[in-house]
């Protein structure tokens, strides 16, 4: 069911709500995915999001972070892909 919910969003740029979606979902489910689309999803809302998008990555997670900031990186979403690269250690885009 949250596959389709987050492709939904993906397709109509619903990041926002999919923020809230996904962090209700994350109360009962622990999957990479939905961790990997929160990530997506705040970086997705800009600058306003990015301090939620680097408490949440200092936390346990289950999200392939490399993959959220190529993700990022892929869709020049900059700062999130730094952030993203900084946390996994992982410089050689933002050279």
């Amino acid at each position: 069911m949250y596959a389709l919910v987050i492709g939904t969003a993906n397709n109509q740029d619903c990041y926002e709500e999919l923020v809230q979606y996904l962090l209700m979902t994350r109360t009962m489910l622990k999957e990479q995915m939905v961790d990997s689309e929160l990530i997506f999803a705040y970086a997705k809302c800009g600058q306003r999001y990015l301090p939620e998008l680097e408490q949440f990555i200092s936390e346990p997670n289950q999200a392939d972070i490399q993959k959220c900031g190529d993700r990022c990186f892929d869709e020049r979403l900059y700062e999130a892909s730094r952030i993203l690269y900084q946390q996994v250690g992982n410089n050689h885009k933002l050279a």
